[in-house]
């Protein structure tokens, strides 16, 4: 028998009838492992083949229905046999459905059991499971249970395909024995198993694939404690063993410190490159390696870093701390970020503004640090502070107010020339006075004049004084500018200053390089934060419930909040102080561990200071032009170089986006474009879509033609990179035709998809036929809509022919609503429907037209304009739809006109054929005749007037049903 070698045990069900319970009981097969009968069960269940499993007609000829009596005890268990066997096979069925969330237990070893092993049946296995660890999810593993049919593999099955593959066939057991006191569990497998220890299978798979490629790092350790630890960092998220061995074969080189290197991590699309990266990204964010990851579009770079900071996310233990060590930079616009909210903390733009603030000299970080420890210090102090400067900014009000103001504010109206009179007024004064007065006289006259002068201008000024400083205070009563309560100081400075720093703290650990905040820093910072949420809180309630702040501030649950946040914010003052550094911009990129940017922008940073790169990861290197590639090549102090693709990807090429922005336009704002939210619908090109994924992919094939032209999916790389982008669900819309014609591997995946029943005809689902046409008329494509091939008059009982002048005046109609109602008309007509003879439009056209013409309102200002014609058709006359024109009424005389020149040469025969008519039920349905039959000619210009001729001729047509091809009736 063929051995299998496993390393995971997976329930794939759980034994719960009796019956089943008692047949399968492991203490009965040592004691009748001979007997055959007890046996049958469980050996049917060994020979099942998973084609076994999925056939539900396996058994269903010899289910047959139990009866009431039996003739013997052995008729009593034969008749449950069959229905057993169906019901276990269901329940197996149905439990690997949900593979993918059944619980698993990886197997550390296997050994035969001792005394039981006995080939060919009896194959008794011990297995040894590995033991629980303390971050293992409990819910997550398998308990062993006597009766569970397991299945044996080397990885955890995602689905029933993975329990069958050429390189691990199908292996099931049953749990015979467990033991409480140990991770053995005994069981009895269906073929024979061939385990390797753990232990060596690593050793191997490290000597393989993990050992470092330099001569001098191979004859040392094969791996180092941080391959170790980087292990242990990966575990989580689930790598097979490839991607796993990827991962760890970087680290090794990048270890190695003797030689630089290039690496190629090559797989095609959808076997998990980004998620590889991502995972190697994480470990090297975790071991501080300054790493470049460069990406030839912008697409491609926001895909590794959403990928990396979904990791990050779900394993950060501080808020975001330790995000400062991630910097995306580049277009912001090109990279959509505002669509992905989780980028903006890691985008360099947005950091430095925010960083900016907290940089500020005056209202930043330090300013409002310290504002805070002197307030929760000393409260009383900056109130009697505030109280100070309130009282100087009074005195220097009222000092600042001196003769030359007063005078200015008495005189400060007076034009020039009323200043001038009054100079002379007063000189004229005192010329009157000293006329004829002594030098003595004048002298003592003129020092009492002067005495009372300044007397009267000290009565002026206090009074102006006075008047000055009531109106001051009558403004800032009108203000409000009274000097603040203690609590209304306490409480506005607290509210400004802690808005502030629950600003600034989380800005700082966020976005500061760890290599300036400390681990136990961050963990303060994060403290300080709920503290000053609380203390708000309280000292807030304290305000409303009028219960005196001044005196609660010294209350002892309210001191003890408040003096352990004031240690806090003392112990930030000493323990951290921000970089000196006047450039915000180059200190994040200079000291940040990831950074993500396309390839040609990491010129920027080559004169970003002297922190050299390690590691350059390119993702999508295969698209990137040679010049490109030299970029980020050329930094100084690079070692080893990380080439991640896929040969079959696209080369760099300008991308095509008409189509794109078409589509963009017509959804508009209709769904998000962010990632995280619940439902999102990103629009690209193939092109610019690769290195993303989304769950359910659209492709458009866009061409539409008869001889298989394809266009740019010829292109087995675009078609390459379009197949593999899902996650879950691919949809493909495009012509079956143009497709199956192609000679590409677009035929085979039509065909594909038929043998599978995934091939779907929009014509045949109402729903997508509806939703074709609306699109078509809305998007003005009426030379696709209204032709005789159309899909519109596909399966319809008529052929429609339209005239070039209904087309035009089609194009010409801009309202939606008019252009449905046409269509719905058409749709009707085309069906065999008519109007009732009472319900006919009396259009007033003479001639031949009164006969022919049909007039049909479509939307109350338009009539649609349509006649019978005659084809030829596969050696058959046929009458089909021809329609002339979409006219208002009063343009519909000037096209009779021109359709009675037209008809004017048509045949008396020729017409009779047009005006005749056959029924299925009340459905016109077009006639038909052999071409050889009464053959008639459409023009005959030897009939001076065919109108008479046509109406001397009716009476004696009669058109039997057997000229017909339809079962039916003439009239």
């Amino acid at each position: 028998m063929e051995q299998l070698a496993f390393s995971h045990f997976s329930i794939i069900r759980a034994c719960s009838t009796a019956d089943l319970a008692y047949l399968l009981n492991p203490e009965r097969w040592k004691s009748e492992a001979e007997n055959t009968k007890e046996r049958g069960l469980l050996d049917a269940v060994f020979s099942w083949s998973i084609s076994d499993v999925l056939n539900n007609n396996l058994y269903r000829t010899k289910v047959r229905e139990i009866p009431k009596t039996f003739l013997s005890t052995d008729d009593y268990l034969k008749s449950f046999i069959f229905p057993l066997l169906e019901e276990t096979r269901a329940d197996l069925l149905s439990n690997m459905s949900v593979l993918s969330s059944t619980p698993v237990r990886e197997v550390f070893n296997v050994k035969k059991a001792k005394d039981d092993y006995k080939p060919p049946k009896d194959l008794f296995y011990e297995i040894h499971l590995k033991e629980v660890r303390e971050n293992d999810n409990i819910e997550t593993l398998y308990a062993p249970q006597v009766g569970d049919l397991v299945a044996l593999t080397n990885r955890r099955p995602k689905c029933i395909d993975d329990l069958n593959t050429p390189k691990r066939p199908y292996l099931v057991a049953l749990v015979g024995a467990t033991d409480e006191n140990s991770d053995i569990v005994l069981v009895l497998a269906a073929n024979h198993i061939v385990f390797e220890k753990e232990k060596e299978k690593e050793e191997e798979k490290r000597e393989r694939e993990v050992g470092p490629n330099c001569a001098q790092c191979s004859s040392q350790v094969i791996e180092s404690a941080v391959v170790s630890k980087s292990r242990e960092v990966i575990h989580s998220f689930n790598l097979d063993d490839s991607q796993e061995a990827a991962v760890l074969g970087v680290i090794a080189t990048r270890e190695c410190h003797h030689q630089s290197t290039v690496k190629l991590l090559w797989g095609p699309p959808g076997t998990g490159k980004t998620k590889t990266v991502g995972s190697l990204l994480f470990a090297l964010l975790n071991m501080k390696c300054r790493t470049l990851t460069c990406a030839p579009t912008n697409v491609a770079v926001v895909g590794v870093a959403s990928r990396l900071l979904s990791f990050v996310m779900d394993n950060l233990q501080h808020h975001t701390y330790g995000l400062g060590d991630i910097v995306l930079f580049g277009n912001g616009k090109r990279m959509k970020l505002d669509d992905r909210d989780g980028l903006s903390d890691v985008f360099l733009d947005y950091r430095v503004t925010i960083l900016a603030k907290c940089f500020a000299p005056l209202t930043g970080w330090k300013s409002s640090l310290e504002t805070m420890i002197c307030l929760l210090d000393d409260p009383e102090e900056q109130y009697r502070l505030y109280l100070n400067k309130e009282g100087k900014k009074e005195d220097e009000d009222t000092d600042s107010e001196n003769e030359d103001d007063v005078l200015e504010s008495i005189f400060g109206s007076m034009s020039l020339s009323e200043k001038h009179d009054k100079e002379e007024e007063m000189n004229g004064k005192k010329r009157k006075i000293f006329g004829s007065m002594s030098l003595s006289e004048k002298h003592d006259k003129e020092e009492e004049i002067n005495g009372q002068k300044r007397k009267n201008w000290n009565l002026m000024i206090t009074k102006t004084l006075k008047e000055k400083k009531e109106k001051r205070k009558s403004k800032n009563e009108d203000h409000g500018h009274d000097i603040l309560t203690f609590e209304e100081f306490f409480m506005k400075t607290f509210n400004l200053i802690g808005k502030r720093l629950m600003l600034y703290i989380p800005s700082l650990y966020t976005h500061l390089p760890t290599c300036f905040v400390s681990l136990e820093v961050a963990k303060s910072m994060i403290k300080v934060v709920g503290l000053l949420q609380t203390l708000g809180t309280t000292f807030r309630n304290f305000v409303y419930a009028n219960q005196g702040l001044r005196l609660k501030l010294n209350a002892i649950t309210v001191s003890v909040a408040r003096l352990v946040c004031l240690q806090l914010l003392k112990n930030l003052r000493g323990t951290f102080s921000l970089p000196n550094c006047s450039n915000i911009r180059s200190l994040c990129l200079t000291n940040a561990c990831l950074i993500f940017c396309t390839a040609s922008s990491s010129a920027k940073l080559h004169t970003e200071g002297p922190t050299p790169i390690e590691l350059l990861v390119i993702d999508e290197a295969a698209q990137l032009k040679e010049c490109e590639s030299a970029i980020p090549l050329q930094l100084p102090g690079l070692c080893h170089a990380i080439l991640v693709g896929d040969e079959r990807q696209l080369p760099a090429m300008v991308q095509s986006k008409a189509q794109v922005f078409a589509i963009k336009e017509k959804l508009g704002n209709l769904y998000s474009a962010d990632p995280d939210c619940d439902f999102s619908v990103n629009v690209s090109s193939v092109d610019g879509f690769q290195g993303s994924e989304e769950d359910v992919i659209i492709i458009s094939t866009v061409r539409s033609n008869g001889n298989g032209s394809i266009g740019f999916l010829s292109n087995l790389q675009r078609t390459n990179v379009g197949l593999t982008r899902a996650r879950y669900c691919l949809w493909v819309l495009g012509n079956e035709a143009t497709l199956v014609n192609s000679r590409s591997v677009w035929k085979k995946l039509v065909i594909d998809a038929k043998d599978r029943g995934c091939f779907y005809n929009a014509n045949e689902d109402k729903n997508l036929d509806k939703a074709i046409k609306g699109a078509l008329l809305e998007l003005g494509q009426i030379d696709t809509l209204f032709n005789m091939d159309s899909l519109l008059f596909k399966e319809a009982k008529w052929k429609v022919c339209f005239s070039d002048e209904f087309l035009k005046s089609m194009t010409r109609i801009k309202d939606l609503n008019i252009r449905k109602e046409v269509l719905t008309l058409l749709t009707k007509l085309s069906s065999g429907w008519r109007c009732a003879q009472k319900d006919k439009i009396v259009n007033g056209v003479t001639g031949t037209c009164s006969m022919l013409m049909e007039q049909y309102n479509a939307n109350g200002e338009f009539n649609l304009i349509w006649t019978v014609d005659i084809l030829t058709e596969n050696s058959k006359y046929i009458q089909v739809l021809k329609v002339w024109d979409i006219l208002p009424t009063s343009k519909i005389p000037q096209l009779a006109n021109n359709l009675n020149t037209l008809f004017g040469n048509y045949t008396v025969d020729f017409m009779n054929r047009c005006i005749s008519k056959q029924f299925e039920g009340s459905l016109v349905v077009p006639m038909t005749w052999p071409v050889d039959s009464n053959a008639f000619s459409k023009s005959n210009r030897a009939h001076s007037d065919p109108s008479q001729s046509l109406a001397s001729q009716l009476a004696a047509l009669n058109l039997k049903t057997e000229h017909g091809t339809r079962d039916g009736h003439s009239r």
